[in-house]
This record gives C-alpha cells, sequence and structure tokens, in this order.
C-alpha cells in the first residue's frame, strides 16, 4: 500500500489561487464551485455554500469547503494524524486578498499503514472552511 498525503504539502498553495480566482470572477451566488485543481494522485476543488457580509463594507465573509478526493492507496491526514503523516492545513500567503481563513476536520477514519495506527481520511474528504 502506498502511504502518501496527496496533498498535505501543497495544501495553502493551491486553496490561495482556487479561492482567488473565485473571489475575483464575480459576486458569487450560492451554490458555486471551482474546477478541479488536479495531481497525478489526487485533485481537490473549492464549494462555496454562502458569501455572507464582512465585518467592513468592503470585506466578505465565505462559508465554504475544500473537497478532495484521492486515488486508492492515497490518504490525506486529520488534524492529529497518529503516528505518522502531517495534518493539512491552510496559510493565506502575504498581501493576499484572502485571509483569516479557519480549517475545520471532520471525524477521521483510524487507517492502519504497516502496524501504525493513524487517523486521516481515504477516497473523498470535505474540509469546511469559515
Amino acid at each position: 500500500m502506498r502511504h502518501s498525503s496527496g496533498f498535505s504539502a501543497y495544501p495553502s498553495v493551491i486553496l490561495f489561487w482556487v479561492l482567488f480566482l473565485v473571489i475575483i470572477q464575480s459576486s458569487l451566488a450560492y451554490g458555486a464551485k471551482s474546477d478541479w485543481i488536479e495531481t497525478p494522485q489526487a485533485k481537490a476543488r473549492l464549494l462555496i455554500a454562502a458569501v455572507e457580509d464582512g465585518p467592513t463594507a468592503s470585506t466578505k465573509t465565505l462559508k465554504a469547503g475544500l473537497e478532495i478526493t484521492m486515488d486508492d492507496g492515497w490518504k490525506t491526514y486529520w488534524r492529529t494524524p497518529g503516528a505518522a503523516g502531517i495534518p493539512p492545513k491552510i496559510i493565506a500567503i502575504d498581501n493576499s486578498v484572502v485571509q483569516n481563513i479557519a480549517l475545520y476536520y471532520p471525524a477521521p477514519l483510524r487507517l492502519d499503514f504497516q502496524g501504525f495506527q493513524l487517523y486521516g481520511y481515504e477516497k473523498r474528504v470535505i474540509f469546511p472552511l469559515d
């Protein structure tokens, strides 16, 4: 069984560009989604549930999710991955239009890899974003 995190090395860069393109393209309607961004092992896209007014007139708050689907044998990790792995995290790039992203973790699966207990996701996961 292959053991890799698929997107755990680059989630902040991918999410930044997806969010940036979605925000810049238009004023969003409810239920929007981005195109898939693909690697050989997985793909990801941004799902937008709502766009709400932010704390100031010039800001908006997104209610969104980051959907990741992975090929068989690939996984991504939970916030506390267990014996191995690195949890996904979102990092806003300095001077970006996207700031203060909160990443939430759905309940994980308990995975076994060569005798190690891991916590994470296989096949498909949607990480809620706020």
